[in-house]
């Protein structure tokens, strides 16, 4: 079997889906990236092959809404509008269709906010699945089907149902479902799947080992990789964690020098990346932004969390986080050294935030593993089970 993956520009894009990659590459499949420039440098840093399609759009200078009297967006949705299913289909759908009827897959795997992916198999009657790298939204997909009713129509393709057209996707997801969110709607082909974690560095990352030598307790703490220049931030978690007398682990995606941030004391390590599987399973507490993989990744671990939503679907992860009583959110007037202190103490201390982490954590082990989830796909694609890959070209 053949198999495309298509992604949007970004590690929290791309990396999921390269998790997928390595387990349809260990069962003997081919694969083969459609993403931009700057993703496939990554992804060839791990062997994959890549065509690079599109730009690397940092997603800056959404429009907002002209029309006269309409009511403005929610950043959010104005960025899955204008972006996602808007200018980036302009961008990559052209080199997407040339690189996939070069490279014949038998299915294409697009990341659930990459459009491209999914008109490509469309227009090429090339079987396409979604893997969730987000929180499920099924609003905001609803509130994109215009956009992409757009593309459509200017494709010669037929005009769908904005408000259901997701329930057409054949969805990969992590999440396990007694713990999907209540009232919201699922593809009724939703797959449950446990992928494992691709948090490898690239050659662009700068890794240093992080020993754990003291028996304090220790926090981990991010911005993730796309929201990351909040200095003021960075400053509160480690005053707050300091005063705790706390170890602590934290990433900064830049030198941290560079953010004016110092390492005090023994215990406490700065550094622009370290992958989550090296750090977590020595960790008591998660402070994050709240992207989806990070804050998928502490839940593998059974671990509580404290969300300081930033942008994206970080608000939707925070109130999760508070309604499945995994850990606390802070929004943006709650992230004083002292609010933050308090915080970390409360979760820290309350035997239910990691009774609930350790729930999550025993509900995606039971999720179906790698194996299914290549099953899955074989069967989506109409492929043999027992067949290999051969022959990859290398035309990337």
């Amino acid at each position: 079997m053949r198999v495309m993956l298509t992604s949007q520009f970004g590690h929290g894009h791309w990396r999921p889906l390269a998790g997928l990659a390595s387990v349809l590459v260990a069962a003997g499949h081919a694969v083969a990236f459609a993403t931009t420039p700057g993703n496939c440098e990554h992804l060839r840093d791990h062997g994959f092959v890549c065509f690079p399609v599109g730009i690397d759009d940092d997603g800056g200078a959404v429009p907002g809404e002209r029309a006269p009297g309409a009511v403005a967006l929610d950043p959010a949705e104005a960025v899955w509008r204008h972006v996602f299913a808007g200018r980036r289909i302009e961008q990559m759908l052209p080199g997407m269709l040339v690189a996939a009827r070069a490279w014949r897959p038998d299915l294409i795997v697009r990341e659930i906010s990459d459009f491209s992916g999914a008109l490509a198999g469309e227009l090429l009657g090339t079987p396409v699945a979604v893997l969730q790298v987000s929180s499920w939204r099924p609003a905001m997909y609803a509130a994109v089907g215009a956009a992409v009713n757009e593309h459509r129509v200017r494709l010669g393709l037929p005009v769908e149902d904005e408000s259901t057209y997701f329930e057409s996707w054949r969805l990969l997801s992590p999440e396990p479902p007694e713990f999907r969110h209540p009232g919201m709607r699922y593809p009724p082909a939703t797959y449950p799947i446990r992928l494992p974690l691709f948090d490898t560095a690239t050659s662009g990352d700068e890794t240093e080992p992080v020993q754990h030598t003291s028996d304090r307790q220790r926090v981990f703490a991010t911005l993730g990789t796309a929201y990351n220049q909040h200095p003021e931030l960075f400053r509160a978690i480690l005053a707050a964690t300091q005063a705790l007398d706390l170890d602590l682990v934290m990433t900064t995606g830049v030198n941290p020098e560079s953010l004016g941030l110092v390492a005090a004391g023994e215990g406490v390590f700065l550094r622009p990346y370290v992958p989550l599987s090296s750090v977590l399973p020595n960790c008591d507490l998660v402070i994050s932004h709240g992207g989806f993989g990070t804050f998928q990744a502490a839940l593998r671990h059974g671990l509580p969390q404290i969300v300081l939503p930033l942008a994206a679907d970080q608000p939707d992860n925070a109130r999760h986080c508070a309604a499945y009583g995994t850990g606390m959110a802070l929004w943006q007037d709650e992230r004083s050294v002292e609010q933050l202190a308090t915080a970390i103490r409360t979760v820290r201390d309350g035997p239910s935030y990691h009774r609930a982490a350790e729930r999550w954590r025993d509900a995606i082990d039971r999720l179906p593993g790698p194996d299914a989830a290549v099953e899955t796909l074989e069967l989506l694609a109409g492929d043999d089970p027992g067949a290999t890959a051969e022959g990859d070209d290398e035309i990337a």
